[in-house]
């Protein structure tokens, strides 16, 4: 519930970061259900918070595969160039589901190098790699 108080509160006001720092730590403990954790990422991105693309770059540097996941979506989400070098690098993760997250976030940044990446891995990765980088260009409008 705090987190939707994120959305409208003024961005002076004293208790918006304490929220945001405490909802960070929930969002990055171990053994939260990853639906809820995917519910506080979905708030956190529509609080339109200046410092969530350092945020989700930082959670790119995790070890938990669904963290990074999250952190690739929600860089994704904030259209983050930045973030394209760690992106590209976790598309060659072990897990599917963070190959898809990271596919889908390079697409929707949308970059020269960030396409040139998901390209790589459509003409280079393994079966799974290709599908989600066909997957994620097909749903890229332009």
């Amino acid at each position: 519930m705090a987190a939707r108080w994120l959305r409208d509160a003024p961005r002076e006001a004293a208790w918006r970061n304490k929220v945001f720092a405490q909802l960070a730590g929930l969002l990055q403990t171990e053994g939260i259900p990853l639906a809820l954790r995917a519910q506080l990422w979905l708030l956190f991105t529509g609080a339109g918070i200046q410092v969530l693309r350092r945020f989700f770059r930082q959670l790119l540097q995790t070890t938990s595969f669904e963290l990074i996941q999250l952190a690739a979506l929600g860089s994704g989400a904030v259209c983050d160039p930045k973030a394209v070098e760690p992106l590209s690098s976790i598309l060659y993760a072990p897990q599917v589901s963070t190959q898809r997250a990271g596919c889908l976030a390079l697409v929707a940044i949308g970059t020269g190098p960030a396409m040139e990446a998901v390209a790589r891995a459509l003409l280079h990765g393994e079966e799974d790699l290709r599908r989600a980088a066909a997957e994620a260009l097909a749903n890229d409008p332009a």
